[in-house]
């Protein structure tokens, strides 16, 4: 994931979290460096996403007419990015999830996948489009940003 801030270099990324520390993928700009920005206190970083992130639903699926969906993890591809990134706002992309659909909510229960709120409801039986199936399924997050200011 991509991190924009007036001291971070082009480029940055996020790395990996400890904790609840954010690890850079290289030092930001020291106070000598050329275009290094003064500040103290709360800033706030910019956020993001770079490709398309699939991840595979539980068992039961894509329910009919839901706005809850539980995530087991990444699809293969995206494996290295788990927990990945998803946050609030991301479209998603699925046969039975009518298009402009976004997170509404995200939370991570550990040992159980993590629970998505969407902003509508997924298509039912007799709705146009809909596609029958059940099982484990793929769902696309396509890109998108976010910021915060919880520094």
């Amino acid at each position: 994931m991509l991190c924009s801030h007036p001291n971070f270099w082009p480029g940055t990324t996020v790395n990996s979290f400890v904790g609840s520390a954010l690890v850079l993928s290289h030092p930001s700009r020291f106070v000598n460096d050329l275009n290094y920005v003064g500040g103290s206190g709360k800033q706030t970083i910019s956020f993001t996403t770079r490709l398309s992130m699939t991840y595979d639903t539980n068992l039961i699926g894509i329910g009919m007419g839901t706005r809850s969906l539980t995530l087991l993890g990444p699809g293969t591809i995206h494996a290295k990015v788990w927990p990945g990134y998803i946050h609030r706002g991301m479209s998603l992309v699925h046969p039975n999830i009518i298009a402009g659909t976004r997170v509404q909510s995200y939370s991570r229960n550990v040992g159980r996948g993590s629970t998505l709120i969407l902003s509508q409801p997924t298509l039912t039986v007799g709705d146009s489009g809909y596609i029958s199936g059940s099982g484990k399924q793929s769902v696309m997050f396509t890109p998108s940003s976010f910021q915060t200011t919880n520094m």
